[in-house]
């Protein structure tokens, strides 16, 4: 059983081949490098986490990964153009030597405004400055939207959500 408030920790390390470990209190689950692999990374260096009440996951190439590290959906509100819910990335200021992340959140498509592309999705993070999309990929089939980065995100809560920033730098 999880627990209500949805937390979980991760535990492992980057380079070391046993499976990666997220504890729910009283349950275990083995989260397996090969589920998804960030293009043009080893398999086995890849550290993976799946919130599935949330539909989101993370994988991470880094040199160092904290013991906290993990997924754990925000309370707080969703910007308005959101497509699903916030989730927060826990010690994600942790994160040293980072090569890439690889976010990927499941999303609403009946939550896009009339006349919207379904391929205008894009991942959005929280910085000081308000909600910013990151560089995205959208599987219309899964209704995922996923980001790849190369460094430590500029912020820890993330959602899927409605980019129009294509229109706007038409206008």
């Amino acid at each position: 059983m999880v627990p209500s408030d949805s937390t979980a920790q991760f535990h492992g390390a980057v380079g070391d081949h046993r499976p990666a470990i997220a504890r729910y209190s009283d349950k275990r689950v083995r989260a397996n490098a090969s589920n998804m692999t960030i293009p043009g990374y080893d398999s086995s260096n890849v550290v993976e986490f799946t919130l599935e009440q949330a539909g989101a996951h993370i994988a991470v190439v880094a040199g160092v990964v904290p013991d906290g590290f993990g997924l754990v959906k925000n309370g707080d509100e969703a910007p308005v153009d959101a497509l699903g819910d916030p989730v927060e990335i826990q010690s994600v200021g942790g994160l040293k030597a980072v090569e890439a992340i690889e976010i990927r959140l499941v999303y609403d498509p009946s939550r896009l405004p009339p006349g919207a592309s379904p391929t205008d999705v894009a991942v959005a993070i929280e910085t000081d400055e308000g909600w910013e999309p990151l560089k995205s990929t959208v599987d219309l089939e899964e209704t995922t939207v996923t980001a790849v980065l190369n460094d430590r995100p500029p912020g820890s809560t993330v959602v899927a959500g409605y980019d129009d920033t294509e229109e706007e730098r038409a206008e």
